[in-house]
Formats: C-alpha cells, structure tokens, sequence
C-alpha cells in the first residue's frame, strides 16, 4: 500500500491511524463510518430504568470468533456467582467451529451453564429489541475498525464495558456510561464486571447516566454513509 497511489477507505479513525502508524500519507486514508438505521435504534431504546435487580441481564453482540474473543467473557462469569445474571451472547456461531465448540464446553461444564445462553445468528430488529431490554454490554473484542455492536448498544442507552478498541471512546464515557479498558488489562476488565454485577447501585446509576447519554449520540443513516462514498469516489474519478 505504501509503494502504490490507492486512497484507502476505512471504517473507523483506530483503523485510520493504524495505517497512519505505517507510513502511509494521511492524505490517501479517509474515513467512511456505517450507515445505521437510526429509526429502528429510536424504536429499541432502553426504558426508562427503574431499580435493578437480580438476576443482571448482561448481552454481548458478535460472531464467535477469536478476534470477538468471547471467551474471555466466559471465563469471566464462571468466577462470579451465576444466580446474579442471565447473559445472552448473540451472533454467527458456525464461522470458526473449534473455537465455538472450546467455548461451549466451557459455558457447559459448570453450575453457570443455566445463566449463559447463545441465541445465534439474529435479525436487526431483534438484536436492538435485545439491547434495550437488557442492563449491561460488555465487548471482549481486541480488535475493531469501529465498533457497531458498542456504538449501537451505547445509542440504545446501554451502559457498557468494553476493551478499550476501535472507536469505542465516541460513545462510551468512562465513569459516566461504562468503562474502557486497557486491552493489555485483563484484570481490570474481570473487576470492573465484578464490581458491576454484584453493586446493583452501580450499574443502575450507569444505566440512568447511559440514557441520558444516548440522547446525544447521532449516526449516519446508510443514505448518508453513502453518498460520502460516492463523494470520496467523483474526486478520484475527476483526477
């Protein structure tokens, strides 16, 4: 890439400065964010948030994959007390069958098995119905151009923990709406979700902070996403 004259498009500013990292001229990197269907997310918004109570409705968004790095969230909850959550773990899980079957033997072989629940493959509608009934969202991922799962769930009014990748600083304000985490952190992560599960005061002050934080969050429609495609691609056709 560095050696030729392409102008690369990306979808997120971590992707951007990544390439940035490379040598490659900011001038050939552009960054097109996703298009998001803004009148479904206004349909799923989280409800107006009462008290929590056990158990915690936890959802993660992805496909099982390593990058996703589900796994890690599993480990994760077999350590806390499985009476204090329901956790639904939503996305493809037939793209990488080894690593989907490690999970699963780990999501099975203990107590924990009844609080861990993997619905699949989903339609968008009902991943946003999911979002907004649901208390927290934690990524595991260690890697991301951008973040929809994240952007979406922080747009629903969800609060969020999260592996500080991508471009999840947009939307997720530590202290505030969720927290970001050092990727290299993993005990940071395992004690921030411990803390949250087991302090219900806590995570309803985040969920009432992440909606009234959501109100300010906007995104581009596909529409819109679009035509800057179109724009970045009349420039390079006029040259």
């Amino acid at each position: 890439i560095k050696q030729s004259n392409f102008l690369v498009i990306v979808t997120g500013r971590s992707y951007k400065q990544e390439l940035l990292r490379k040598g490659i001229l900011p001038s050939r990197v552009k960054v097109i964010y996703p298009g998001q269907n803004n009148f479904l997310i206004k349909e799923n918004k989280v409800i107006e948030p009462k008290k929590i109570e056990y158990p915690v409705k936890g959802i993660t968004v992805g496909s099982l994959s390593p990058r996703k790095n589900q796994i890690l969230l599993v480990e994760m909850l077999t350590k806390i007390n499985p009476e204090l959550y329901k956790w639904t773990f939503i996305g493809n899980n037939k793209l990488f069958p080894e690593y989907t079957k490690r999970i699963m033997n780990l999501a099975n072989q203990g107590k924990w098995r009844d609080s861990l629940f993997f619905a699949g493959q989903a339609h968008h509608s009902k991943v946003l119905k999911s979002l907004s009934n649901s208390d927290l969202f934690v990524s595991t991922s260690v890697k991301e151009s951008y973040g929809i799962s994240v952007a979406e769930a922080c747009s629903a009014g969800l609060p969020v923990l999260s592996l500080n990748t991508g471009d999840f600083s947009r939307w997720v304000k530590p202290n505030h709406n969720g927290y970001l985490i050092d990727p290299e952190d993993l005990q940071e992560i395992m004690s921030k979700l411990n803390d949250v599960i087991k302090n219900l005061s806590l995570l309803t002050h985040l969920k009432i902070a992440a909606k009234k934080h959501s109100s300010g969050i906007h995104f581009s429609t596909w529409e819109e996403s679009y035509l800057k495609f179109e724009k970045v691609c009349r420039t390079i056709y006029s040259k």
